[in-house]
């Protein structure tokens, strides 16, 4: 189970996907969390700094593993376009996910 101490971030995110109908992004890339705690790890949300993102961490018995931000890359004149994206990092690597 995910974690959500966003202070209402998740939820506004998730009403605001909705309305504009790129809920398809948003669930592509929450469902990469949902991943980690099928397999038992913690999943934890913060309220991110940007308008509509997120921060992250996962942890495995009580040890970060990876951590990152998920972030609203704005809109665009064609809905098909407008979309979210992921950043991760494991204190070895970072990548990025960008969704389109």
């Amino acid at each position: 189970m995910i974690q959500d101490k966003s202070n209402g971030r998740l939820e506004e995110i998730k009403s605001f996907a909705q309305k504009h109908k790129i809920s398809n992004s948003f669930d592509e890339i929450y469902s990469l969390l949902e991943n980690y705690t099928a397999k038992n790890h913690d999943v934890v949300l913060y309220r991110g700094y940007l308008p509509l993102s997120l921060e992250f961490s996962v942890s495995y018995q009580g040890e970060k593993i990876v951590g990152g931000n998920i972030i609203f890359q704005g809109m665009f004149d064609h809905k098909d376009m407008s979309s979210f994206a992921v950043s991760y990092s494991t204190g070895k690597e970072v990548s990025w996910k960008l969704e389109i």
